[in-house]
């Protein structure tokens, strides 16, 4: 809002007019305030967030007042202080006091606000071996750990949050809940749903309308139903007879952790985008209120068709910065690696959050599928998938592809995407059609039109795997495969009046093999800044394709697919690990599941990817699938305290002021450099460019496995390529104790560049400690 001090009644008409003017341009300033990430200096007087509040504001109102002696200071344009993860501010400022704000020697940096998307069960459980295993009755299902998730909300009348069989709330607990919009603190928190809250300044300032008229809440009630999918899956009580529809999956649901404790914040909003200002303040205030865990299915946003600026560096990720702050306070955090896949035209990958103190998770499918037929009208059968909870077309019907009904050549090629107001009512009415879809479209371009059914088909670079069954389709809807989709065309070309009809879901099938396989969706590496960084990225994979949950409105239980359904999962089995083994670093619990995570599917073979059916790689898969049963005890863990990755950004050679920006209170670099290659991470990546032949990285092993143990190390042979490690046995004599070692790679001058793959383990003969190497033979 914009105020202008004194008033024109008693002014000459002369200089009327010119106040006038001057009130019009200071008006067109205030419209091109934009929202601003303020990164401050720490002041150790500001030991509370209400002086720290008060000395932003006064900050605000010099830079008003310095850049626009019209403008009177507002503080409605302060919307966050960050206090807990780093210190800052959000507000709306203008170019003029942007500039200002540069010049400030307390200033590190001002990032101005962006707003992204997500990463884009009844089952779960069992095809990790959860049920039938040990971890849930050791950890007591993660009882009284406190799961902190940033999302969409709740709907917290589900029976995934009910409080039955839970005691007092733990007394470290210094959250809240918020009443708002259909969201009642004293009726829908309990001892479960522990803490509520919503964040929205940012979206709102970034032009962002919560409309309630529209079913939208101003309040923790959540109108998408992404968090509250993603909150049941994490830590939903038990729930009997679950199914998306009759007989679709039916089963218990529950989350990972089913005891754990769960707060909710609010940060993302319609089509389940937030902006990075609402995001930090959510991350900030969960670690104030003391979350163990902390689950963030979120996107990073970057220029699909720039590779080279595809991520920031980590000092300008905002996001990156608040979660550094959440590890040194002894937060888990699990991110979604992501749904685009890779970069188009690209040998870059997609994947995102890649901070090595996030643990980065990637999606997989599992044993179970929904199947469903396409039947042509010369007979022919193509199995594919649907998760339609009603009936689909048993009758023969008309059948024409998007393509062919366009509504005018202007849309002919929106029209193969079925995308609404390309397709014309004329020759769709009433017939199936055949359409490309793809993100988060549900058909709702055939459904204008009066279409009767769908056909759903992928990118061809997505190939044959079919991802999920989607059962939110607006219409009959069956998914195919790219090869389905060629077969359907020649039938339609080929038959002067085609035909087609869905036969109904046949019973949910279990067993199906190979599984699990990288879904097609999931963001793969290596990411851009991977040479940088040092880092194979994703950590790890895990359950992400039709994941039943629980639902919003109408709707009891849901089904999504996405690396936001596999983030949750593992934020789940972080809290049993936590609640298993108390005093564990968010680290050790990473490089439990990391190292213990398999590579192989349910025929012994390499894990393949969905699209294609090639075996993948560490860059799709990262460690492996992960096994919660093993990770439990994983005999040995690569460890990392706070102080490790503020001597890794050294490594990084980033300079003193761009450390300060993760940890204020960093010392100064070792006077002799680390080497980034022996950064203590549960997996190598090494880099050997020509004309060099070898290169070495050293690691440091905890014993939190039986306290006397001897363990031999092993590796997989790859062609002109010798890998040793020394010393090969390492015995322990008591718990944590620590043992060092050195993995040398060496290359025959004659190996061509490229990307080579390869494993390390440990083995005591009871445990199996495992971790990915990638080796990479730069010829330029």
């Amino acid at each position: 809002m914009v105020r202008l001090r004194g008033t024109f009644t008693s002014l000459p008409p002369l200089l009327v007019l010119v106040c006038l003017l001057l009130w019009t341009e200071t008006t067109l300033g205030s419209a091109l305030k934009s929202t601003y990430i303020v990164h401050m200096e720490r002041n150790s007087s500001h030991t509370d967030i209400s002086i720290k509040a008060a000395w932003y504001r006064d900050l605000l109102r010099i830079a008003t007042l310095e850049t626009d002696q019209l403008l009177e200071p507002d503080e409605d344009d302060l919307h966050h202080v960050y206090h807990h993860t780093f210190d800052g501010f959000s507000a709306l400022l203008t170019p003029q006091q942007v500039a200002y704000l540069q010049s400030s020697p307390q200033v590190i940096q001002l990032q101005r606000d962006t707003l992204r998307k997500v990463g884009h069960t009844t089952h779960s459980p069992e095809f990790m071996g959860l049920a039938d295993g040990h971890l849930w009755p050791e950890s007591n299902h993660g009882e009284d750990v406190i799961i902190g998730v940033v999302d969409s909300g709740v709907w917290p009348e589900r029976p995934s949050f009910g409080d039955q069989q839970f005691g007092p709330i733990p007394s470290r607990w210094k959250g809240i809940c918020e009443s708002g919009t259909n969201f009642s603190a004293s009726e829908h928190c309990n001892r479960k749903l522990i803490g509520a809250r919503s964040f929205y300044k940012g979206y709102e300032a970034a032009g962002g309308v919560i409309d309630e008229a529209e079913g939208e809440y101003k309040s923790p009630r959540d109108s998408e139903g992404h968090g509250t999918h993603t909150a049941s899956t994490a830590a939903g009580t038990w729930s009997h007879m679950a199914s998306i529809g009759p007989g679709l999956g039916l089963g218990t649901a529950r989350g990972m952790a089913p005891k754990a404790r769960l707060a909710v914040y609010k940060a993302l909003w319609k089509s389940i985008a937030g902006s990075d200002a609402d995001i930090l303040a959510a991350v900030d205030q969960a670690v104030a209120d003391g979350v163990d865990v902390l689950s963030m299915s979120l996107g990073s946003p970057y220029d699909k068709a720039r590779p080279d600026i595809a991520r920031p560096e980590l000092w300008k990720d905002m996001v990156a910065i608040a979660a550094y702050g959440a590890m040194k306070k002894g937060v888990f955090l699990s991110m979604s690696a992501g749904n685009d896949y890779a970069l188009p035209n690209s040998t870059w990958g997609a994947v995102g959050n890649v901070a090595p103190w996030m643990t980065t998770v990637g999606a997989s499918t599992t044993d179970r599928i929904f199947p469903a037929d396409v039947v042509l009208g010369n007979g022919t059968v193509i199995q594919g998938k649907s998760g339609l909870n009603s009936k689909l077309l048993e009758n023969m019907t008309s059948l024409i592809s998007g393509c062919d009904a366009a509504k005018n050549s202007s849309v002919m090629s929106m029209a193969c995407y079925c995308s609404p107001e390309s397709l014309s009512p004329a020759l769709i009415r009433g017939k199936i059609v055949l359409c490309i879809i793809t993100g988060g479209d549900k058909g709702a371009g055939v459904l204008e039109a009066g279409g009767a059914g769908i056909i759903a088909t992928s990118l061809p670079q997505e190939g044959d795997g079919i991802d999920g069954a989607q059962p939110d389709y607006v219409l009959p809807t069956v998914r195919v495969g790219v090869t389905a989709r060629r077969i359907i065309t020649e039938y339609i070309t080929s038959t002067n009046s085609p035909t087609a009809h869905l036969r109904d879901p046949r019973n949910t099938q279990y067993n199906r093999a190979p599984a699990p396989a990288v879904a097609t969706f999931s963001s793969r590496g290596p990411g851009f800044a991977y040479h940088r960084l040092y880092v194979i990225k994703p950590d790890i994979i895990a359950p992400g394709v039709d994941i039943i949950a629980a639902g919003i409105k109408e709707q009891q239980y849901s089904m999504l697919s996405g690396t936001s359904m596999a983030c949750p999962h593992v934020s789940g089995l972080a809290a049993l690990l936590k609640a298993a083994h108390p005093t564990w670093s968010p680290a050790a619990i990473r490089s439990a599941l990391m190292t213990t995570a398999t590579t192989k599917d349910s025929n012994n073979a390499t894990i393949t990817l969905l699209e294609s059916g090639q075996s993948g790689t560490p860059f799709d898969f990262g460690s492996g699938f992960v096994r919660p049963e093993r990770a439990t005890d994983p005999g040995l863990v690569y460890d990392l305290s706070p102080g490790d990755y503020l001597n890794y950004l050294c490594m990084l050679g980033y300079p003193p002021q761009i450390i300060r920006a993760f940890d204020a209170d960093a010392p100064a670099c070792p006077a002799t450099p680390i080497r980034v290659e022996d950064f203590n991470y549960p997996s190598f990546l090494v880099s050997i460019p020509v004309p060099e032949t070898s290169s070495h990285s050293d690691r440091v092993l905890t014993n939190v496995g039986s306290p006397r143990a001897t363990y031999v190390a092993s590796v997989t042979d790859v062609a002109n390529i010798t890998i040793v490690v020394h010393p090969q046995t390492l015995s322990f004599n008591g718990l944590y104790e620590k043992k060092s070692f050195t993995l040398t790679v060496s290359v025959t001058n004659s190996l061509e560049g490229g990307t080579y793959y390869s494993s390390s383990t440990w083995s005591d003969g009871v445990h199996i400690v495992q971790s990915p190497i990638v080796i990479v033979r730069d010829s330029e």
